[in-house]
């Protein structure tokens, strides 16, 4: 579609909205589709092919999420983006887990910002549409010629690397959201939790009521923790020095004290000694290692305990590799696969975020280094981190 105008397909009820938008999109020289329906908006999805679609959140006869979802459906996928005038965390982050490009706000103030990020939306798209010709070109080449090994097979690079993008797309897209959220979250949910803590110092309340004020607490707590892993996924630490692997292990197991204290877990440290410096950040590196740890603690939890080892050993003169296993239940393939995927967990309903293993990747490739998880059937998951060690002239410095 380079050779025609883009087209742009709008879910709104409101007339006034529809217009608008319409018009606006109209005059930067795309081709506009108005409904006013789920039902409308599907049909028009079936008939044509788009390159973006701007839909409502309500709607008469459902949400806008139903048109996001055939959208992203589509082979290539067309990108959507949703608005509404009542934004809430859960819709923000159901946009997010089925494909939405962006959630913007009614009332729309600025016009330019919107266009932007219609434009990015259609040039994501783009990209897409080009992966999809680029693997049916590496089909083609390898159905074409003789196996040979990767390294010397240039074809089954590119293959990786395409099988690669679509996942790196998803992270990047959420970064234009996540500043937005956090900011908006921040506030209100500072002064909820003032006032919960406010009321739970009285001493005039029944118990019912503590008890209820308490789990209102607790469920905040939750909030603020989905709020800083969104903002710990949107921005990397700068600060950088050198950094003991020793004393990040032994930062991070404080706020396990149970891991030591309590007979059902069985924590193994096997630290070899002399161990290098990383050259990083040294909170974000402790914040890799509580995630990890909290998932294995997690695990164990699921079978009544077991044990936890952790280790660290020198893999080469430039590289680390520090190792958190657990005894707990495993992980299932089909579920292994995605565990690094933006806000996917295994954890109950309210127990987890679905950002931790993705933050620790995101880290960890930030100070060189690789991530690795496997796990059998049979019981048990084991995380591999691989670091490079700091150049052997860096001054010395406290990480």
């Amino acid at each position: 579609m380079n050779d025609t105008r883009r087209k742009v397909l709008v879910v709104d009820d409101e007339p006034v909205i529809r217009l608008f938008l319409q018009e606006l999109f109209e005059d930067e020289g795309y081709e506009v589709v108005g409904t006013q329906s789920i039902a409308e908006g599907l049909a028009a999805l079936r008939e044509q092919e788009f390159d973006l679609v701007v839909t409502d959140k309500t709607l008469p006869d459902g949400t806008g999420f139903e048109i996001v979802h055939a959208a992203k459906a589509l082979e290539p996928p067309c990108e959507a983006m949703i608005i509404t005038g009542y934004a809430s965390l859960d819709s923000a982050v159901m946009a997010l887990q089925i494909g939405a490009y962006d959630y913007v706000l009614k009332p729309i103030e600025d016009v330019d910002m919107l266009l932007e990020k219609a434009r990015k939306a259609i040039e994501k798209k783009d990209l897409a549409r080009e992966l999809l010709e680029l693997r049916t070109r590496v089909a083609s080449m390898r159905e074409a010629q003789p196996a040979r090994t990767p390294s010397s097979n240039p074809g089954a690079c590119v293959n990786e690397l395409a099988g690669d993008l679509p996942q790196l797309m998803k992270l990047a897209e959420l970064g234009s959201l996540l500043p937005m959220l956090t900011h908006e979250l921040r506030q209100p949910l500072t002064g909820i939790t003032g006032h919960v803590d406010l009321l739970l110092h009285s001493r005039e309340l029944d118990t019912a009521c503590r008890r209820k004020l308490e789990s209102i607490r607790g469920q905040l707590s939750h909030v603020h923790e989905l709020v800083e892993s969104l903002t710990s996924y949107s921005r990397f630490a700068r600060g950088r020095g050198l950094v003991s692997i020793e004393s990040t292990v032994e930062r991070a197991l404080t706020i396990f004290p149970g891991l030591r204290s309590s007979s059902r877990y069985q924590l193994e440290l096997d630290i070899e000694p002399g161990l290098p410096p990383l050259r990083g950040n040294a909170n974000s590196l402790q914040q890799v290692l509580v995630n990890l740890i909290k998932n294995a603690k997690d695990a164990l939890d699921e079978v009544n305990g077991g044990a936890l080892r952790l280790r660290a050993r020198r893999e080469s003169e430039d590289w680390l590799v520090l190792t958190v296993e657990d005894a707990g239940p495993g992980i299932s393939e089909d579920v292994r696969d995605q565990m690094f995927q933006p806000f996917f967990t295994t954890k109950p309903e309210g127990l987890g975020t679905g950002l931790g293993l993705t933050i620790c990747r995101q880290i960890v490739e930030e100070h060189g280094g690789r991530l690795f998880l496997s796990s059998a059937t049979t019981g048990g998951t084991r995380v591999e981190l691989h670091i490079p060690t700091a150049p052997v002239a860096a001054p010395v410095g406290a990480g």
